[in-house]
């Protein structure tokens, strides 16, 4: 049943026509891809798709139209102090501010340098994607056969009632977050996102065995990613509030009927 190399999950839609092969990827970590192998699904087809397939492509982190160029501009070391002297010149409480989609998914803010660094994550992640020239649904028309969308795995983990799963410091690492990680695992492959996200999942049971949980927010992204794929024709499920200058998450929970608030 796995695609390639005989590990790699497999995602398609029940009981309606399929669309032409695409290859679905997804990363938990874009700053830590050594970390973090994509995870690789195909979408309405079962055979093994070439390196240069169309793809679409879920990664955990967020794309801000117009600030990328003037942020690689910076350098990492400017773009840390600017961001640092913004801190410094704001109250407490309004020190790092977040996107709309931010708030809607209760996410982190994109200017965030400390604990989970999202703001380093952009740096690094964004330039790449604007120099590969690849499409990113509302934000910026490319190669319309390499679509990247931002994906976001706590709103999936969140929709199964899974919380405090994972965690890269080794001595939080516990048993309860694994049972949670195998718990959400199995709602994954039993059929419960059908609902949500109209899509039936295979894949291999040890991904839930990592305890930073990238192999399993990697199937997510992917998951997300595929969920975008089934509403191309609808801007890849971009809700009609989504800004061009900020992006917005690719979940059901965004879709296009149900606007941002």
């Amino acid at each position: 049943m796995w695609t390639t190399q005989g590990r790699c999950p497999q995602i398609h839609r029940p009981s309606k026509q399929q669309s032409a092969p695409i290859c679905l990827l997804g990363n938990g970590r874009l700053q830590t891809p050594a970390r973090s192998p994509p995870a690789t699904v195909s979408l309405g087809s079962r055979q093994t798709l070439p390196v240069t397939a169309p793809f679409l492509r879920g990664f955990r982190q967020p794309f801000t139209g117009g600030y990328v160029e003037y942020s690689a501009s910076l350098g990492r070391p400017r773009f840390r102090d600017a961001l640092n002297g913004y801190r410094r010149s704001r109250s407490f409480g309004d020190r790092e501010h977040r996107r709309a989609t931010d708030m809607a998914a209760k996410s982190i803010s994109p200017q965030k340098l400390y604990g989970v660094p999202v703001g380093l994550m952009f740096f690094e992640g964004a330039q790449r994607l604007l120099k590969s020239g690849v499409t990113i649904p509302v934000l910026r028309l490319g190669d319309p056969n390499r679509i990247v969308v931002e994906a976001y795995p706590a709103m999936l983990a969140r929709h199964l009632g899974h919380v405090g799963y994972k965690s890269d410091a080794l001595q939080k690492q516990t048993e309860k977050q694994l049972q949670t990680r195998r718990s959400m695992l199995d709602d994954i492959l039993n059929g419960k996102l059908e609902t949500r996200y109209g899509l039936l999942v295979k894949a291999p049971r040890s991904l839930a065995d990592d305890p930073t949980g990238d192999q399993l927010d990697a199937l997510i992204c992917a998951i997300q990613a595929a969920w975008a794929w089934t509403l191309e024709a609808q801007r890849y499920g971009a809700p009609e509030s989504a800004d061009a200058l900020e992006g917005w998450i690719a979940d059901p929970a965004f879709s296009c009927a149900k606007p941002l608030t």
